[in-house]
């Protein structure tokens, strides 16, 4: 077929239509400078006559530009032309645009699939649409120049193909760009050069995908997915996403998955099928530092894992490196064990649950998956007839720091070896706490506080052991909730308040009163107790007692207490006297006892409490005016004698000999 000027092949469907130059002539011509576009859905076989295109120019001639756009097209050079561009012989052709249809060229001896004979020149070549798949005849590719001398201009394949196939033949370089000793413009595929100048893989099969990039609970931008050629390296787009709380660390092919890709990595071939979308995760990670223990005791931690899915231990994310443990709490287990060992039983870490962790030479635990975004809301289990009943072990779901209101709560002091009740409601990230639950089903939520700072009606009394704190009671002063004395370990120094036949780690009190505050020793020692009371402008008196020794400690003045103290001592060993309203209670120490004649003489009106060195209160009575007792009631030793009167407590020490 031999176009006078521009022209328009349409396809009929269901046709098939054969086409076939003569010597030395191509299939179709089109005159330079004209253009002949083929399209329809029909079915289209040209084949070039000896050094002919199958669609082109013919030998020694020229020709304009090819556009097809439709239809099955089936192209073949004759020796030394092109399927689809130049003849032999120094012919031209003009620029070649396929943009859909279904395409397959090949070349004769001495010619590409698609672009020029030997030895021949073509324009640029378009691929923008369709199925496409060229083959190179003896010395060629299956895109691009012929051999020997031939010559081609920039060649293009774009997003908006389905697939684009380039065979070479055994003696060429290239798939698609310069055939043997010839030349050829750029190649570029999608929106991006080939560095290398031509591709060399054959066949070389492209075609589109798509990398969409999933912020997994960050904030940024890519709300479109990113194009890709299959079969082309390209980089990843540079990461721009932030999530408070966590740190980016890479891509990953599922929520929770590991890192696969990092920023701007060059990659290929992430889908295997045209038009595929292919999703990459950020992967946010939220790693813990755990100071490790050694050969000696504590190094307890307890954590909370700030993601949405469960977390996994594994050696990788440093949970089961080493000498480790690693515990769950339940408090209505059936066997008895409410400490679920991980080694015995494995388990993942749940959001809004705390866990017990130690490990003996130190790890950094790295938590990842999608962060956090719920209501921060934690249901807490109360079960009847266990002995921790109503205890809950849980965790700061979010990667910030939270609150959760005003109820109490301990944490692990910062030895590891115990812990403590809190003296402030901010929960840090990936840490857990203990609170204990008054109903089944009870709610607590973390959040941002909303109040305006802890409460300053309140005395804070730390027990220190080498200046280390490992215990702590709290008593205040605005009916906020109490919290029951509870410990991990047995064998744990304590210290607690004990009221009515209950232990307590904080409870409320009267403005003015007194306040038993039990000790016990795990080992015989040294050990302080430290008042905090924000109060301290208001508070007269605020009066420590040490029912073993005697002492009578003015916190208002010095605010510790330092004492020596064994196993075998009974627990009642302190008392607080106060005054949260700023009354002028006091304390007199001027003596009120005395022995005579084997007598202890008491000259005073008030409750005469006598006490012994162990702490055992031996006598509370009311007296009026001057009360007798016989010596003979007590054993040889040292006793302490207090006679309160309202807001008068005067204390001494006697000698029973």
């Amino acid at each position: 077929i031999g176009c006078l000027g521009n022209a328009v092949i349409v396809l009929g469907a269901g046709t098939t239509n054969t086409v076939k130059g003569g010597y030395r002539s191509s299939g179709i011509y089109v005159p330079v400078n004209k253009t002949l576009t083929i399209q329809g859905s029909g079915t289209l076989n040209a084949n070039g006559g000896e050094y002919a295109a199958g669609i082109g120019s013919g030998y020694d001639s020229s020709c304009g530009n090819i556009t097809i756009s439709g239809g099955t097209v089936t192209a073949t050079g004759g020796n030394y032309g092109a399927g689809i561009g130049s003849g032999s012989n120094y012919s031209s052709c003009g620029d070649i645009t396929i943009n859909g249809g279904t395409v397959n060229t090949t070349g004769g001896d001495g010619a590409a699939g698609i672009g020029s004979g030997f030895p021949s020149t073509c324009g640029s070549i378009t691929i923008s649409g369709g199925t496409v798949t060229a083959t190179g005849g003896w010395g060629c590719p299956g895109i691009g120049s012929g051999y020997n001398l031939s010559d081609c201009g920039h060649i293009s394949i774009t997003q908006g193909v389905t697939s684009v196939t380039a065979i070479k033949s055994s003696n060429c370089n290239n798939a698609i760009g310069a055939g043997k000793y010839s030349t050829c413009g750029t190649v570029t595929m999608g929106y991006y050069e080939i560095e290398t100048g031509f591709i060399t893989q054959s066949p070389f099969t492209t075609f589109p995908y798509y990398v969409a990039l999933n912020a997994n609970g960050g904030t940024g931008y890519w709300a479109n997915p990113e194009p890709f050629m299959y079969n082309v390296e390209q980089p990843l787009l540079e990461n721009v996403l932030t999530c408070t709380g966590y740190t980016w660390d890479g891509w990953a092919t599922t929520p929770d998955g590991p890192k696969v890709y990092d920023d701007m990595q060059v990659v290929s071939n992430l889908a295997g099928t045209s038009g595929a979308t292919v999703t990459l995760y950020a992967r946010w990670i939220a790693p813990k530092a755990i100071a490790g223990y050694g050969t000696g005791s504590g190094g307890w931690k307890l954590i909370a894992s700030p993601f949405t899915q469960a977390v996994t231990p594994t050696a990788n994310n440093g949970f089961l490196t080493g000498a480790y443990d690693l515990y769950r709490f339940d408090q209505a287990a059936t066997d008895g064990l409410e400490w679920r060992n991980y080694k015995a039983t494995p388990f993942d870490l749940e959001s809004g649950r705390g866990y017990l962790y130690a490990s003996q030479a130190g790890s950094t635990l790295t938590f990842n998956g999608t962060p956090y975004s719920g209501n921060g809301q934690v249901t807490l289990t109360k079960t009847d007839g266990f002995e921790f009943s109503g205890w809950n072990l849980i965790g700061n779901p979010f990667g910030t720091a939270k609150t959760i209101g005003s109820k109490p709560f301990y944490r692990m002091n910062n030895l590891g070896t115990d812990i403590i009740a809190a003296t402030n409601s901010t929960i840090a990230a990936m840490e857990g706490i203990f609170v204990v639950a008054d109903t089944d089903g009870e709610t607590v939520t973390f959040a941002e506080s909303t109040r305006g700072g802890e409460s300053e009606k309140r005395i804070i009394i730390n027990l220190s052991d080498n200046a280390a704190l490992i215990d702590r009671a709290i008593i205040r002063f605005d009916e906020g909730q109490t919290l029951p004395k509870f410990q991990l370990f047995e064998n744990s120094t304590k210290i607690y308040i004990p009221q009515n036949g209950k232990d307590y780690a904080v409870v409320n009190a009267d403005a003015t009163g007194e306040m038993p505050v039990n000790f016990k020793a795990h080992e015989n020692g040294i050990y302080t107790l430290t008042i905090s009371a924000p109060l301290t402008s208001n508070l007269s008196p605020l009066t420590l007692i040490d029912n073993l020794t005697g002492a009578n400690t003015d916190l208002l003045a010095t605010p510790s207490y330092t004492f020596e103290a064994k196993v075998t001592d009974y627990e009642s060993r302190f008392k607080l006297v106060f005054n949260a309203d700023g009354n002028d209670n006091k304390i007199e120490n001027e003596n009120f006892a005395f022995i005579s004649n084997g007598e202890l003489t008491i000259n005073g009106t008030g409750i005469l409490q006598v006490v012994d060195m162990l702490g055992h209160q031996l006598i509370s009575r009311q007296t009026t005016s001057v009360f007798r007792l016989p010596t003979s009631d007590f054993p040889s030793g040292v006793y302490v004698l207090r006679l309160i009167n309202g807001d008068t407590v005067k204390t001494q020490k006697i000698v029973v000999r």
